[in-house]
């Protein structure tokens, strides 16, 4: 991945890197499409995700359901579809990091500054740790590298 270029943009990168590797079903490329994501998104907590200016992403479905969207760096992957719920993060709903000098990566198993987290920092650090807690809606994004740790969402 350090041999790639990082300077095109999100569907330049998606279609070069990304997209030969899906058997793809539905390709919404950068289109507003509720197709490939679902029209909202909750935290653990339950409070809404705010879509983030979904044009921005490079958005598909696989053949086995699940829908990917890619923007700098970021790939969100919804695995059950846009159509099936909860469509909440840390269930169905999850976040990985792409990045030449990290590979890709889930949220949750790094923390800041680039470092490797222990299972018991993924539960429990007061930043990057999963957590259903009102006050850290966002730190949902952080169950993707907990769940993946420990095979199960044990929260």
């Amino acid at each position: 991945m350090e041999n790639w270029d990082w300077t095109l943009d999100a569907e330049q990168f998606f279609s070069k890197y990304f997209k030969p590797c899906f058997d793809i079903i539905k390709d919404c490329g950068m289109e507003d499409d509720s197709e490939c994501l679902a029209s909202g998104y909750k935290y653990l907590s339950g409070t809404s995700v705010d879509n983030r200016n979904i044009s921005r992403y490079y958005k598909i479905i696989t053949s086995d359901g699940m829908a990917y969207a890619y923007w700098g760096g970021e790939i969100f992957v919804d695995v059950n579809g846009p159509k099936k719920g909860p469509n909440q993060t840390g269930r169905d709903f999850f976040l990985f990091n792409v990045q030449p000098n990290t590979n890709i990566k889930p949220w949750g198993t790094y923390d800041g500054s680039g470092s490797a987290m222990s299972t018991d920092d993924m539960i429990n650090h007061p930043v990057y740790g999963c957590t259903t807690d009102p006050a850290g809606t966002r730190r949902s994004w952080y169950c993707t590298g907990r769940v993946l740790a420990e095979g199960a969402m044990n929260y």
